[in-house]
């Protein structure tokens, strides 16, 4: 099997992308199933969203759109229904909140959105909330009373515990609570790339000494290129690699509505004059648009792409596995049981 080409080994490996937002735009999602994905993890809710309502009415359209469309999709609920995407041809959908606002300060909500489907749920988004402060914070406060409370029932339930765009000193203090992996569901090196939202070596050490994984993104602000290449984005993969070892490393990479091939420059500047002005972004880290992912899986109907990439970095076929997906069916089965 050494002998296969990358896209043979991607084609059988499990792949996971850990963080889709563009999926809930326009029934983007398909764009994954023509790129081979097995899973992927949807964002449920707008990042700069403080309310439970809309968190609520945009759960009941994802299990809608589930629903009717259930001969292409899967709500996955467990690992089980991971690998029964892959048996069924079946895009599974992960259902992820990229911030804790929708809690509403009530942590029984966390029961709720498990209830309806949710299996991932990130900490902070940029900014300060109930739970500690963002990674564009001013301050570097850390991990709230209420934060701690929500890590442990989090993972009391099953919810993985998601690490990116949340501040160092909260990052750290959240993986001192954790009893199960957490995750960086899509963050890159800051090693190679000095931005708030990419990772230091510490916190890529911190999250393997706890068994979790990183996902690789490829937003090009977290590259620090303006059209990032393969290359560019293997770079980030190699070192948290060499930091962290093979275990820690996924696929998390990030496509989102305002991007190039997507949107029309004109709706991706309102978009992001939108973000700027909430102060949900900062300038310093979100460039502004075109958004160019990297050279080869332009969009997610390209992601196949990265195995061949993969391969001729010399990585094995084990490795690839692991890399595409094989990692995150690990950590999701610790955290969700």
């Amino acid at each position: 099997m050494e002998g296969c080409s990358g896209l043979e080994i991607y084609r059988e490996a499990i792949v996971i992308d850990m963080a889709c937002p563009l999926a809930s735009y326009k029934d983007c999602f398909d764009l994954w199933i023509r790129g081979g994905a097995t899973s992927i993890a949807v964002t449920v809710t707008e990042e700069i969203e403080d309310d439970i309502a809309p968190a609520i009415q945009k759960t009941a359209a994802w299990l809608q759109r589930i629903e009717s469309g259930s001969h292409r999709l899967l709500l996955v609920r467990s690992v089980e229904d991971i690998y029964r995407a892959k048996r069924e041809n079946r895009l599974g959908i992960i259902m992820a909140f990229q911030n804790t606002r929708m809690l509403g300060k009530d942590l029984n909500m966390i029961r709720v959105y498990y209830q309806l489907g949710a299996r991932v749920i990130q900490l902070c988004y940029n900014t300060r909330n109930d739970v500690g402060d963002g990674c564009a914070e001013r301050t570097d406060a850390g991990l709230s009373i209420f934060g701690e409370r929500a890590i442990r029932e989090m993972e009391r339930l099953g919810i993985a515990v998601d690490l990116s765009h949340t501040g160092y000193r909260t990052t750290m203090e959240a993986m001192e609570v954790c009893t199960k992996p957490p995750i960086f569901s899509h963050s890159n090196a800051k090693a190679l790339c000095d931005s708030r939202r990419n990772i230091t070596d510490d916190q890529i050490r911190s999250v393997a000494r706890k068994g979790g994984v990183i996902g690789l993104t490829g937003y090009p602000g977290f590259l620090g290129r303006r059209h990032p290449s393969m290359n560019d984005l293997l770079d980030h993969a190699d070192h948290i690699i060499k930091v962290a070892g093979i275990d820690h490393m996924g696929l998390g990479i990030d496509y989102y509505e305002g991007m190039a091939g997507i949107a029309d420059p004109k709706e991706a500047r309102e978009l992001y004059d939108r973000f700027i002005t909430a102060g949900t972004w900062a300038k310093e880290e979100y460039p502004p648009p075109p958004w160019h992912y990297p050279q080869g899986i332009d969009r997610p109907d390209t992601l196949y792409n990265i195995g061949e990439s993969m391969k001729k970095r010399g990585y094995s076929r084990d490795n690839m596995r692991q890399l595409l997906g094989g990692n995150w069916v690990r950590v999701l089965g610790e955290t969700w049981r």
